[in-house]
């Protein structure tokens, strides 16, 4: 189940937060890949942000996008998300420490608090994220010439009993900016929701 966003338009699959975002989150027709330009509205607030999402429909599963983005500040960042309402979800995405090395940072939000799980140093711009789900939480991991964990999620922090809600959980990708004149843009080559067998040992895949 790949996306190259290579039509004029994104499936009916994907979703967005209380209105479209033609002007955020375009596909590029004729030549493959997801544009998303960078908003300084958050995913916390009641706004719509820079994000598109689908529906995760099982419960073990991959997601995975290959996204380059070349952060001017620690304010901005691109990635990916696993969404349950607007305060509460994660995101591992692309940005910049205060010296401007890229790094990807693995972050949650839960009852108006940001919590940092992880902040790794990568080599370029351009990387895969992933996140990996099944009966136990969610994994996170970089891509990088080689595989790392991020970080690791229970699977009750999304759950109905601890975050309420009746939406379900969506992943899919978003940008964040400074409100900064030239606020830049993330290129997303594809976007992948790969469901897995149980039983599946999601190591033996890196």
């Amino acid at each position: 189940m790949r996306d190259d966003f290579d039509g004029a338009a994104l499936g009916p699959e994907w979703n967005s937060l209380r209105g479209p975002v033609d002007g955020l989150v375009s596909p590029r027709p004729g030549k493959g890949g997801l544009t998303v330009r960078l908003s300084p509205e958050p995913l916390t607030s009641t706004g719509t942000p820079a994000f598109v999402a689908r529906r995760q429909r099982h419960l073990r599963l991959r997601a995975a996008a290959r996204v380059r983005f070349a952060a001017t500040a620690p304010t901005q960042e691109a990635g990916l998300v696993v969404f349950k309402e607007h305060d509460r979800h994660a995101t591992p995405a692309l940005t910049v420490d205060t010296a401007g090395t890229p790094h990807v940072v693995l972050t949650t939000r839960e009852n108006g608090v940001a919590t940092r799980l992880a902040a790794l140093a990568v080599s370029d711009s351009e990387v895969v994220l992933a996140v990996d789900s099944d009966e136990s939480g969610y994994t996170f991991r970089v891509e990088d010439g080689t595989w790392s964990v991020l970080g690791s999620i229970e699977r009750s922090y999304f759950s109905t009993e601890r975050a309420g809600g009746f939406t379900g959980v969506h992943i899919g990708l978003h940008g964040i900016g400074d409100g900064a004149a030239e606020p830049g843009e993330a290129q997303v080559r594809w976007f992948e929701y790969t469901p897995r067998p149980a039983g599946h040992r999601e190591a033996d895949q890196l």
